[in-house]
């Protein structure tokens, strides 16, 4: 019997089966995300670029 039978078993004991189960349901990874589109994607470029951008340029003035 390994930690987690014994943990469903104590649960059972406890009558807090239900519990247990939706913290385990809790604990479960989104199966399903939804994927970028390329647009999305395409936009995020642009936009980390630009940001890149202007902290290279705010370095730039700061050390003039």
């Amino acid at each position: 019997m390994d930690l987690h039978d014994q943990v469903k078993q104590h649960a059972k004991e406890m009558g807090m089966e239900d519990v247990l189960d939706s913290l385990i349901e809790e604990q479960k990874p989104e199966r399903y995300e939804t994927k970028s589109t390329t647009a999305e994607l395409r936009y995020r470029k642009k936009r980390d670029r630009k940001k890149k951008l202007s902290k290279l340029s705010k370095r730039r003035n700061v050390n003039k």
